[in-house]
């Protein structure tokens, strides 16, 4: 026998006895979830390459219980921390979280989901019935971030890779809530400083983060399953458009996940024009959930109390020339529900700029009044001074006023002092929020509260849809939002890189889709 077949024989000997060992001793350890070895053989390393990623928002905190950025979500849902329910880019709920497959009971009270085996956090525990039980009761108990969207929940019970979740009425969103923050599953024994790390159960882990300028994930090495995608992913925040095409251009980054395309960035359209000029560079528009409105104060001693006067208000907004004037990527929206939801219509043909019939609708009080549009400071003001002088059409003054934004809730959200005020709106599934009589609106009807009751107690997704749409056409012509465009974000990469996202919903990226070729 050789010297190095010897040599291998005695390392097979010697693995061999480590690992009865562990079978001896560590049973009892691995049952009680202190000790877990990981379900891939030599883990989920990916292809051994480092992705370099321009991202359009900064990141303060790590922190998915308190942090609302859309920017966390994009870096971290699905890709650190996993939900009990994945998502897939028409923003339907799809088995790539923790949860492989689900029954939903007749009256549709009682949820049963069912497991992956050997699905581990990133420091070697494995995922189980009991993360899954305790991560969605710490959301309810400490209301974090999301955590409305589970309101129904009654209780949550299980063992081992069975999860059954009763509810107090049918709620056909249920699924989706499970694929957002809400649906996040942390490791129940684990301790950390969330703000600046993470232990999460998804491909991915935390290797190094810069608050305010990068966050670089690695291969989660206990991860259950195989990864494709790169070894290393490291986003950079480039919250200027220019300097992130300039970042591509010069091989700084090799994506752009997405552009930068708020009402604030700077020459936003020139970087569009010089983006789609990069060679060996490919450039593509994805839908969102992303809207940009004008909030009217509907409360009894506001002007906007009246249906006609807000209706009046709605014909003079220009949105193409918004758009036009903001350079952003986006299209004019006239409801409130995004391209991706249930219940979408394209309703632009229907609620259209019309001067004559703005005068119209304000021919009842002569003339047209004096409003102050309150905008965040952080927006800039170029939002703000274009709506303001296309709603002056028939006559009155529009004023903008800038307010700080450590004062926009208490004052705008809360205090509700306001006439006009420009919102943004990036979530999915929202329209009950906002038809609500508690939204900033405080907009209220019987027809309105008729169909928002109807979408509460719709029984399955046929129902759903139907109900979305109903309310969907109340609030658009009831007007107490004037609704000005959905954002399209651009995304963009290196030849030879395919997986980008088709979809922004929520900013939820699943970044083990992106690979090269």
């Amino acid at each position: 026998m050789s010297q190095k077949s010897s040599l291998r024989s005695g390392l097979i000997f010697f693995a061999t006895l480590i690992v009865l060992a562990l079978i001896v001793t560590g049973g009892w350890a691995i049952v009680n979830h202190k000790v877990e070895l990981p379900a891939v053989l030599g883990g989920a390393e990916g292809n051994g390459q480092t992705l370099t990623v321009a991202t359009a928002q900064p990141i303060s905190s790590l922190d998915m219980t308190s942090n609302t950025s859309s920017a966390l979500d994009q870096a971290l849902l699905h890709n650190v921390y996993d939900t009990l329910v994945g998502r897939d880019e028409k923003n339907q709920p799809v088995p790539t979280g923790l949860a492989k497959n689900w029954s939903i009971s007749p009256d549709g009270l009682t949820y049963t989901f069912k497991l992956y085996s050997g699905m581990n956090f990133s420091n070697g525990h494995t995922a189980n019935a009991d993360d899954v039980i305790a991560s969605l009761k710490q959301t309810l108990e400490k209301q974090t971030v999301d955590s409305t969207r589970l309101q129904r929940v009654t209780s949550v019970n299980g063992n081992n890779l069975t999860v059954e979740i009763t509810l107090s009425q049918a709620d056909p969103n249920l699924l989706w809530a499970l694929s957002t923050r809400a649906g996040i599953i942390y490791d129940s024994q684990a301790t950390y400083d969330a703000a600046k790390t993470a232990v999460g159960s998804g491909p991915y882990q935390i290797e190094a983060f810069e608050a305010g300028k990068s966050l670089t994930l690695t291969v989660n090495p206990h991860y259950g399953k195989k990864i494709k995608g790169f070894s290393t992913i490291k986003l950079v925040a480039y919250p200027d458009a220019n300097a992130a095409v300039d970042a591509l251009e010069a091989k700084k980054v090799d994506a752009i996940l997405p552009l930068a395309n708020s009402p604030a960035t700077a020459n936003v359209a020139a970087a569009r024009q010089k983006l789609s000029e990069l060679k060996d560079v490919t450039v593509a528009t994805t839908a969102s959930t992303h809207r940009w409105a004008i909030a009217l104060n509907t409360s009894a001693d506001s002007l906007f109390s009246d249906t006609h006067i807000r209706q009046a208000y709605r014909a003079m907004l220009n949105q193409s020339e918004l758009i036009s004037a903001l350079g952003v990527s986006a299209v004019a929206l006239s409801a409130p529900v995004p391209s991706l939801d249930p219940g979408y219509q394209d309703l632009t043909g229907t609620y259209h700029v019309d001067i004559a019939q703005a005068r119209q609708y304000l021919s009842f009080y002569g003339y047209a009044r004096n409003f102050t549009l309150s905008y965040p400071q952080s927006i800039g003001d170029a939002f703000a001074q274009t709506v303001a002088s296309q709603l002056v059409a028939v006559g009155g003054t529009v004023t903008p006023q800038a307010v700080p934004d450590n004062q926009w809730q208490s004052q705008i959200v809360e205090g509700k002092q306001f006439d006009m005020a420009i919102i943004d709106l990036s979530s999915s599934h929202d329209l009950l929020n906002i038809a609500s009589p508690d939204y900033i609106t405080q907009y209220t009807s019987p027809d309105t509260n008729t169909a928002l009751d109807n979408a509460r107690k719709a029984a399955n997704d046929n129902e759903y849809t139907a109900a979305m749409t109903a309310l969907s056409n109340q609030i658009a012509d009831a007007s107490p939002i004037i609704w000005a465009y959905e954002e399209q974000p651009i995304v963009a990469e290196r030849a030879g890189i395919t997986g980008m996202p088709k979809a922004l919903a929520d900013s939820y990226v699943q970044l083990e889709n992106i690979v090269k070729e």
